[in-house]
């Protein structure tokens, strides 16, 4: 889930907190990636907040934007 909460902050500067919304990130990207959802189907992730609890998190964003 950490490495999907970075992934989404780098590539599209969405924040999510790795333990909640960030796995519930995860399964919809893993969703993706086993076929289960493919181009043709639609789906939503709704981040509902969370994010004064990012601030726990803030070592997890630390190499974000400088390279893997």
């Amino acid at each position: 889930a950490q490495e999907t909460a970075a992934l989404l902050a780098r590539t599209e500067g969405i924040l999510v907190d790795p333990v909640y919304s960030g796995k519930g990130f995860s399964g919809l990207v893993g969703d993706i990636q086993s076929g289960r959802l493919n181009k043709s189907d639609r789906a939503v992730f709704l981040h509902t907040g969370g994010l004064p609890a990012i601030f726990s998190y803030a070592s997890s964003y630390h190499d974000i934007g400088h390279g893997e």
